[in-house]
């Protein structure tokens, strides 16, 4: 049970389309049926299903009871064995999972309640199958826990069963994360800082909500700039996402991975740095409404692409050191004076800025990722001897198109999407820089909303946009 909706999983043969979500409903106990807010692939053969719960007077939420599948306009409804519980929620669950070649990655809610405690692993066991086979834990951070992987000779015998964790609190955690074949194709890179050729310098790695009709821009932006790969992890949106993937993006190459859990996002990036680090040399970790500005090297075209200039020239300057991330600064916009969404993009629609820049963003060399995955959505901690370094703000910066007009920016009202960040219609942390100064816990529009945060009017990627993008006819963005 996620806080929103109820999530199954549905075994299926590999190589079965997904099935179209309006096709289906789901039926509660007592024929109490709701429509389906999402299906996607989990794995190969297995398909989650997302649906809302019944409404307040339908709702037998403290029983146990059948979840199924109907096929709408047809007396067709799964066999299920799905039970729809109180007892399993989301607050303690191993809910996902990455297999490697000598390693097991688990996802666990329910281990951690700050952002950097690590607890000690002699009361921690990982679990395969009905006590199957039992490994040790040889790592846990944030909400990332990982396990030795059993021996090749028992791979058979486990494939399709689950992974949960036992640990001093609970017995065995619920669990609907599976052993299978290695996840990713390749091998996992071992660690250090061996030079290994990779297909891609840079990838980038974002976490997305209902930001279908912002994507286009974002993914053309970066693609111009030197981004080679996209990673997109889709947290439940229900809005025209993959019809402006399969219709708008397909000269791109983007990968769609579903990602149905409920504040998440730092164990999102350590799930897509772990795929991504297989491919590229650098993984670029941004929002949708994030530009990286490298206004030093915008214009100068003796490398392949801007950032492979940028990342290549900022660390060259740092001699006798080895450089695992770079950070970039960010500037947050405002509405601009705006009261609705600019037609041309937000990076030619917002151009008043704050004085004084907020938090950072980072650029991370795969290689340098640290084995615990440890992140916090900014910045990601390294293994040694690499180090992080601050680029100035005259080299590059994160253009953060943050508080955009009143209809698009009430949105982040309804949910954050980092683990450790309070959902801002939520009491707690009001001091915290992730709120809005003076907003509150409701999402009431101020009435001096078009003219907040514009401190500094800043034109710079406003006038690189209409120079690079606009067609000099038509003057329409291409």
């Amino acid at each position: 049970m996620l806080p929103d909706d109820v999530l199954f999983l549905i075994q299926i043969q590999e190589g079965i389309g997904l099935p179209c979500k309006e096709d289906y409903e789901c039926i509660f106990e007592k024929n109490t049926k709701t429509s389906i807010h999402a299906i996607g692939f989990k794995e190969p053969q297995l398909i989650y299903v997302r649906c809302p719960y019944p409404s307040v007077n339908q709702s037998h939420k403290n029983n146990t009871k059948i979840i199924t599948l109907d096929a709408i306009g047809s007396n067709i409804t799964f066999d299920s064995i799905a039970i729809h519980s109180y007892i399993v929620t989301w607050e303690n669950l191993v809910y996902e999972t990455i297999i490697e070649l000598r390693s097991v990655y688990l996802f666990v809610k329910g281990l951690q309640k700050r952002i950097s405690n690590v607890h000690s692993l002699q009361n921690f066991h990982c679990i395969f199958g009905n006590m199957d086979v039992v490994t040790s834990v040889q790592l846990i951070a944030q909400e990332v826990v990982r396990c030795t992987k059993p021996h090749s000779s028992f791979h058979e015998l486990l494939k399709g069963k689950k992974i949960s964790i036992q640990t001093p609190r609970f017995k065995l955690m619920p669990s609907v994360a599976y052993f299978g074949d290695p996840t990713f194709e390749k091998a996992p890179l071992t660690t250090g800082y061996k030079l290994t050729k990779k297909n891609y310098f840079v990838c980038a790695c974002t976490m997305i909500w209902n930001q279908a009709r912002f994507l286009k821009e974002w993914v053309m932006y970066h693609s111009y700039i030197g981004v080679e790969h996209f990673y997109l992890y889709d947290n439940n949106s229900e809005d025209e996402l993959e019809e402006v993937i399969s219709e708008s993006l397909t000269q791109y190459n983007v990968t769609h991975h579903s990602w149905p859990w409920y504040k998440s996002q730092e164990a999102g990036f350590s799930h897509c740095a772990l795929r991504a680090k297989l491919d590229c040399d650098w993984i670029i970790f941004t929002d949708i409404d994030e530009f990286i500005y490298p206004l030093k090297y915008l214009m100068d075209t003796k490398y392949p692409s801007v950032l492979q200039n940028l990342i290549t020239s900022e660390i060259r300057k740092v001699r006798g050191s080895l450089i695992g991330e770079l950070r970039l600064d960010c500037h947050n916009f405002g509405p601009s004076g705006l009261i609705h969404h600019p037609e041309e993009g937000v990076m030619v629609g917002y151009t008043c800025r704050m004085r004084v820049p907020q938090r950072h963003k980072s650029i991370l060399r795969a290689n340098a990722l640290n084995e615990s995955l440890l992140n916090v959505v900014h910045h990601f901690e390294l293994q040694w001897p690499y180090r992080a370094i601050n680029l100035h703000r005259q080299v590059a910066v994160i253009n953060h198109y943050k508080y955009q007009v009143w209809s698009v920016f009430k949105v982040k009202f309804l949910k954050r999407a980092a683990t450790y960040v309070t959902n801002w219609n939520k009491r707690g942390n009001e001091n915290s820089r992730d709120r809005v100064p003076g907003l509150g816990t409701e999402a009431i529009e101020p009435i001096d909303w078009p003219d907040r945060f514009c401190q500094v009017v800043d034109l710079g990627l406003r006038n690189f946009t209409l120079q690079t993008f606009q067609h000099p006819h038509t003057h329409q963005l291409l």
